[in-house]
């Protein structure tokens, strides 16, 4: 966990509908955000079907909760074997909030890097 967060990792064996019910129980838990982080396109899927399915989910239990989703791109250093870094998708997951502003997510030029 991350402050008022938590973040998970996806893989491309993940199962798109564990992952959308623990995402579903943390936010019907109070929590208010999870960063996701999918490398490769399988994982990257999983990590979108399980988003899809957690707002699914809160619906079905009569939670007026709505996810907002912003996606980017990042780098991920593999460490000193690896000769390049390795492109993953990073998702931040949190509640609507109804009295925040309506921002724009602008996309950078450059690809923060995530050392693991």
């Amino acid at each position: 966990m991350n402050g008022n967060g938590m973040t998970m990792r996806v893989a491309a064996s993940t199962r798109a509908r564990s992952l959308a019910g623990a995402i579903a129980k943390y936010m019907r838990g109070g929590g208010s955000h999870i960063t996701l982080q999918a490398i490769g396109p399988e994982a990257v899927a999983q990590a979108s079907k399980a988003v899809a399915t957690a707002q699914e989910m809160l619906e079905q239990s009569r939670d007026e909760s709505k996810l907002v989703v912003r996606m980017r791109w990042v780098l991920v250093d593999a460490g000193e074997d690896s000769e390049e870094p390795v492109t993953a998708m990073q998702f931040d997951v949190q509640r609507e909030d109804e009295s925040a502003p309506k921002t724009t997510v602008a996309v950078a030029n450059e690809i923060p890097v995530l050392h693991v």
